[in-house]
């Protein structure tokens, strides 16, 4: 009699491990994602704030010796992203004047900020999902990062 219960016992363990587990490894996997996310997330936010920092001083650092000032964030951005995989188009650098009529004016070219006007640095990447099931119905997520900073000079 001890031997038939101790089987039903085994059984019952194994029949509600397996209607668990895959409640239990979804949340778990969700839980990684969703760390994931926010790690992302803030490098993409700190790299665009360096890359904004570096565009709107007049010293810049030896890597963008003879570069331009939209040329030298994109490639500071992209030399401080590890995690994220950035590209020359995934960082976008614009320059706002404010005008006498309080209208914003966009500069055509980065090198034309002066005092007082706006440097605008915006980055863009995707965030792969790994959790099952939601990674199939939600492939990628957009992350967005933007920097204003006031041109120094």
């Amino acid at each position: 009699m001890n031997r038939a219960k101790a089987r039903r016992t085994r059984g019952q363990a194994m029949v509600e491990f397996a209607l668990v587990a895959p409640i239990f490894f979804l949340i778990l996997f969700g839980i990684i994602d969703m760390g994931r996310y926010v790690y992302t997330l803030n490098e993409l936010q700190q790299i665009t704030r360096e890359a904004a920092r570096v565009g709107s001083v007049p010293i810049r650092p030896p890597e963008c010796n003879s570069l331009g000032r939209s040329s030298c964030v994109k490639q500071i951005a992209i030399e401080r992203a590890s995690v994220v995989n950035l590209t020359t188009g995934d960082v976008t650098v614009t320059c706002e004047r404010i005008e006498a009529d309080a209208s914003i004016s966009i500069l055509a070219n980065t090198d034309d900020c002066a005092g007082t006007d706006m440097l605008v640095v915006k980055t863009q990447t995707n965030f792969n999902l790994i959790t099952p099931l939601v990674a199939q119905y939600v492939n990628k997520v957009g992350l967005n990062g933007e920097a204003r900073v006031t041109v120094n000079q």
